[in-house]
């Protein structure tokens, strides 16, 4: 599949990822962050960093992507639970978008190719979000 995320190393010894998550957590309260505000701003990064496991089969020959495991421990759950919606639902937004041809709504099948990109614009879109914070 395809993962969002920037190649390169995922983890560098000389950086703790317990004392950095602790300095972030100092940095909210000093900046007057509600508990609440904190743990969106925590679960909009989670939510984010789980739609780069969001993965996508072709089915059949029509190249209609598709995505079979959507249940709550799956990536496209934890999104779809992390963003507020029912994972059914948000597949189908990324697989079967309904667009306006004309002044008729219809379903448009998606390729592979464009429901990842309709997943890096959902999580390009969140990881914005909390950059005006």
């Amino acid at each position: 599949g395809v993962y969002l995320c920037i190649t390169g190393k995922t983890t560098v010894e000389s950086i703790d990822d317990n004392q950095e998550l602790e300095f972030t957590d100092d940095a909210f309260n000093i900046l007057g962050f509600s508990n609440e505000e904190k743990w969106d701003c925590y679960m909009l990064t989670a939510g984010v960093m789980s739609c780069g496991g969001v993965e996508f089969k072709t089915k059949g020959r029509d190249d209609q992507a598709e995505c079979e495991q959507i249940g709550p421990e799956t990536f496209p759950g934890k999104v779809a639970a992390v963003f507020g919606v029912q994972a059914a639902n948000l597949i189908k937004a990324f697989c079967k978008p309904r667009i306006k041809v004309g002044t008729e709504w219809v379903t448009k099948g998606q390729t592979c190719e464009q429901a990842f990109g309709a997943v890096g614009g959902i999580a390009s879109r969140g990881r914005q979000g909390t950059q005006g914070i």
